[in-house]
């Protein structure tokens, strides 16, 4: 299940598109791009806690470990064994 950060009505950024456009001119990345860096910094820590890559894969939100095996190593340029071994 994708995990996603809600806003209501009352939030100071307005809609969800306005707040995707404020953080690209605040940090120039896409809000996808942030979840991604989000993603795999808590994989880091799942990984320091001993959790099989499969667990982690699922506890990140992607559907499978080879999938986030591809996005871990585009992230860290390691594929997470050889993450987990350094």
């Amino acid at each position: 299940m994708e995990k996603e950060i809600l806003f209501t009505q009352e939030s100071p950024y307005g809609s969800r598109f306005q707040l995707y456009r404020y953080t690209r001119k605040l940090f120039g990345l896409g809000h996808k791009k942030i979840s991604t860096i989000g993603k795999m910094e808590h994989a880091k820590i799942l990984m320091s806690e001993g959790l099989n890559l499969a667990e982690i894969a699922v506890e990140c939100g992607f559907y499978d470990q080879s999938h986030f095996s591809k996005v871990f190593k585009l992230y860290t340029g390691l594929t997470p064994t050889q993450y987990m071994k350094k």
